[in-house]
């Protein structure tokens, strides 16, 4: 684990160099200490459907697969950092929806099937939740 995150943390600090416009990091819930851990994420090789998020260079800590997300890079009109699995309410008539990772990018989804477009005005936006946290707010 120790060298695929340091081969990981090398890619990161490469692209921190270059000059890119957004911190490349990730999210995923402990489910013993009951929190969020944000580091990068890595599948354990020997146990099919383990994930970790690597806070540091040495420790890893397990969490539930299905809340990895991204951070988008932006934050939301309260300076809350915006990730994918976020339910947002936009500066549209509130429309509530949630953040997804399509092929293209990410954009926001509700569940009647509206969509908006990739080139979302991110910051003007509220995060009221996430599907993980509060299933009972419904995009």
């Amino acid at each position: 684990l120790t060298l695929c995150y340091s081969l990981l943390r090398k890619r990161k600090m490469k692209k921190i160099k270059m000059g890119l416009a957004r911190d490349i990091e990730f999210r995923g819930y402990d489910p013993i200490a009951e929190c969020w851990c944000i580091g990068l994420p890595l599948e354990d090789a020997y146990i099919l459907g383990r994930w970790y998020i690597m806070c540091n260079y040495s420790d890893g800590i397990i969490v539930v697969p299905e809340s990895i997300g991204q951070y988008l890079g932006v934050k939301d009109k309260n300076g809350k950092k915006i990730y994918e699995g976020d339910i947002v309410r936009t500066d549209e008539a509130g429309w509530i929806a949630c953040v997804v990772y399509s092929r293209d990018g990410f954009m926001c989804i509700d569940s009647k099937g509206g969509f908006s477009a990739y080139d979302c005005h991110w910051e003007n936006f509220e995060v009221i939740g996430n599907i993980h946290e509060n299933p009972e707010i419904k995009p």
